[in-house]
């Protein structure tokens, strides 16, 4: 049976089978709760249980001490609910906020920082006209993805 997960102040909520993280059932469902590693290091997830019951699974106490969790404080990251649970979060954002955008890039090279981050150089140029060309920033939020299309096939690159 899933139970409901409320996320303050943005009044979203999603359900939580208590055999998912809170993070990923969020995530699946659309709600980009703030996130790091997935896997309980780092504490990028770490938020405030207004109420509720969670389960924590294994975790490195640097990302959340035991006195943390006693005072409330869950790594989405690691907690599987066991009830319905009412969260504090410091960042989410709307659904469709980020809108897909088709963005030609050449990219200079690709650097891999640890097992799931990429670090990449690029140019990015848009043709405004015949021969004005204007140069951007790409930003990345958590869980967006870029798409590279080479010719001859396509990739999806997590970030």
């Amino acid at each position: 049976m899933p139970f409901q997960i409320s996320v303050q102040p943005s009044g979203r909520f999603f359900d939580a089978g208590s055999d998912e993280t809170l993070l990923m059932a969020g995530l699946r469902q659309g709600i980009g709760l703030p996130y790091g590693c997935k896997d309980g290091a780092c504490g990028s997830c770490k938020c405030k249980k207004l109420s509720g019951t969670v389960t924590h699974r294994a975790h490195q106490s640097k990302a959340l001490s035991e006195e943390e969790e006693a005072n409330g404080m869950v790594l989405t990251c690691c907690a599987t609910a066991q009830s319905d649970v009412v969260l504090e979060s410091r960042q989410v954002v709307e659904a469709g906020a980020f809108p897909i955008k088709k963005m030609p890039v050449r990219i200079i090279s690709l650097e891999k920082k640890s097992p799931d981050v990429m670090w990449s150089n690029y140019n990015y140029q848009r043709q405004k006209s015949c021969s004005t060309t204007r140069v951007s920033m790409l930003i990345f939020y958590c869980a967006m993805e870029v798409v590279v299309v080479i010719p001859w096939r396509t990739r999806r690159i997590p970030w």
